[in-house]
């Protein structure tokens, strides 16, 4: 329902949507539509991750554990808690706890913290050092009259 009505507003309305003090510009409907099916694979693509790494999911079809992943999702992300830390973790474990065995579970939780979020963030760091690097050593002028000013 929600998306229905960000795909009409996206092809209905010309002029961008003024809410409070925010101005929220108009998308075309092609781009509406993108970002939809971008979002979609994004969150297919994570519960897929998690899903490989099970250590039985126990005749859990991935379309029964790809709803419980979002519900786990939308509850971490209502919870205003930080990457939903605790809170994504406890209520998959409720959702999953008859099909997959709660130790196996908060295992796999983990390692997919690890891949999902901090295998990227340490790459981010790694590429953002090596570009502050290659900046300082190929754009900075050389010799003393660099560090006086």
């Amino acid at each position: 329902m929600v998306i229905g009505a960000y795909l009409g507003l996206s092809s209905c309305r010309r002029r961008p949507l003024k809410v409070g003090g925010w101005v929220l510009p108009r998308l075309p409907l092609r781009l509406s539509l993108a970002q939809i099916l971008v979002t979609s694979c994004d969150w297919a693509l994570a519960a897929s991750v998690l899903y490989v790494l099970l250590p039985s999911p126990g005749g859990l079809p991935y379309l029964v554990f790809f709803g419980s992943y979002l519900l786990a999702q939308i509850a971490g992300i209502i919870s205003n808690v930080p990457g939903g830390l605790g809170v994504f973790e406890t209520v998959l474990m409720l959702l999953l706890a008859p099909a997959v065995e709660a130790d196996g579970l908060l295992g796999s939780l983990l390692v997919y913290r690890v891949i999902y979020y901090l295998t990227p963030l340490l790459m981010g760091v790694v590429l953002l050092g090596g570009y502050e690097l290659y900046q300082r050593r190929h754009h900075l002028p050389s010799g003393d009259s660099a560090r006086s000013t």
